[in-house]
């Protein structure tokens, strides 16, 4: 018999398997819950990254026949403002699990927008409904994105990097559409190879991939286990964001000890004290903005009133409480602020919080990917992770996210033998299927 290979079908029993006020207004909904989305700015094409690491591995670079450079941006609309902000909080609110938790939805939502170029039908409308409330055809997304990306800054004081990237099968049999290459390549500026996706030697080099663009925080970002032979494609966006404060702390006067009251009990903890101008105060929360040099960005922090956890004041949050928060922002005096110095890293599929935000269609084998590619393919994994450090100087973050297609799954008819009652067993030799050892067994 044919050997089985295991599939996820999310809408069955293995989805639990997987798991000035304008600028303020716009960093607050970009870094939503303090640090949701420290690592923006800038567009995903001004540093592509190197090819070095991509020219170890047998690969293939296809060319866009119809790119530009005189594209012109414009503003994003206030459609998409609060279509992201909402995203970025579903995101936030689904991964977000009593640990510490850090997401891009600008890397998430990037790397999807990408695959939804290539989607149809139910697939692309559960894909559009979650990423963008389904305000906006995928054109529009596309657009949207490119004039978000351009209108972020990148200056010395606030360095960004993004990249895309999509790796294709080498399989002869497998090419996607001229369409969706030229999409990626004009809008997303991605750099698109075509390599043997299931060996190592392709799975070290897109590692390398990531680590380049991302200042080496994130150096994986899959495992020789994610990819297989039934792999088509992987769809990947990277973001590296490094800015200095605009008031810096003194690592003397400004830092001591002291001890974070967590969800795990106390702890010690280097606290950095300083007074900022901006202050925010609402219902449920109170809290305060720190701009970095430039003031092309700013690092918002809301304090959940005593007695909620995360995970409920999130609940409850949305794009126009935190619109509320920052036109009523009191700007007047001053406000005394202290917050650790921290540093993680987080990762995970997202997956299954996608499935359960709407996408549902594209990680089964109903899914229409037919302006991709001729041979039928779904989702099989979104991996993201996510690296952080905050302290005196300023806040470096980075993001990676991994979209996985692969071929859809043959169905064979399930068999099953359990062994729970006596049973006779034989060792054989294969050439002849003769036993070297034969038994039973009658009881343990």
């Amino acid at each position: 018999m044919q050997k089985m290979k295991k599939t996820r079908n999310y809408s069955e029993e293995t989805r639990s398997k997987k798991q000035g006020k304008n600028i303020i207004r716009i960093a607050a909904m970009c870094v939503v819950c303090a640090i949701a989305l420290c690592s923006l700015t800038g567009c995903g094409g001004k540093n592509p990254g190197g090819h070095s690491a991509l020219l170890d591995a047998d690969v293939t670079f296809y060319t866009s026949t119809s790119f530009t450079t005189s594209r012109k941006p414009a503003a994003v609309s206030s459609d998409f403002r609060e279509a992201y902000a909402e995203f970025a909080l579903n995101l936030l609110r689904k991964c977000e699990k009593g640990d510490n938790t850090l997401v891009s939805p600008l890397s998430v939502m990037t790397a999807l927008a990408m695959t939804a170029n290539g989607a149809d039908n139910k697939t692309l409308t559960e894909m559009l409904a979650v990423l963008c409330g389904g305000r906006f055809t995928t054109e529009e997304l596309n657009t949207q994105l490119f004039n978000f990306y351009e209108g972020l800054g990148n200056t010395k004081d606030a360095k960004f990097r993004s990249a895309n990237a999509i790796w294709i099968t080498s399989d002869p049999n497998v090419t996607p559409k001229t369409e969706f290459i030229d999409v990626i390549s004009n809008t997303y500026r991605a750099q698109i190879a075509k390599a043997p996706l299931y060996e190592k030697k392709t799975v070290d080099a897109i590692n390398e991939w990531c680590s380049q663009n991302t200042d080496e925080m994130i150096q994986k970002v899959l495992e020789y286990s994610d990819v297989d032979a039934n792999t088509l494609m992987v769809l990947l966006n990277a973001l590296c964001f490094d800015a200095v404060w605009e008031k810096q702390y003194d690592s003397e006067q400004d830092v001591s000890d002291g001890t974070f009251h967590g969800a795990k009990g106390d702890q010690n903890a280097k606290m950095m004290y300083s007074t900022e101008k901006t202050y925010l105060s609402g219902a449920e929360e109170t809290g305060f903005v720190k701009y970095y040099k430039g003031r092309q960005y700013a690092f918002v922090a809301l304090l959940p009133g005593e007695g909620l956890t995360v995970s409920e004041y999130l609940a409850n949050l949305d794009a126009g409480r935190i619109a509320a928060l920052i036109d009523s922002a009191d700007t007047s005096g001053g406000v005394h602020t202290a917050m650790p110095k921290f540093s993680f890293d987080w990762g995970n599929s997202v997956a299954d919080v996608l499935v359960d935000l709407g996408m549902v269609d594209a990680f089964s084998n109903s899914a229409d990917f037919s302006k991709l590619f001729d041979v039928d393919s779904y989702i099989s994994d979104v991996i993201h992770k996510t690296h952080i450090d905050v302290d005196e100087s300023g806040t470096r973050a980075a993001a990676v996210t991994a979209v996985i297609l692969e071929t859809k799954a043959i169905a064979y008819e399930n068999y099953s033998v359990v062994l729970d009652r006596p049973f006779v067993y034989a060792i054989v030799d294969t050439a002849t299927w003769l036993p070297v050892f034969i038994g039973a067994v009658n009881y343990l």
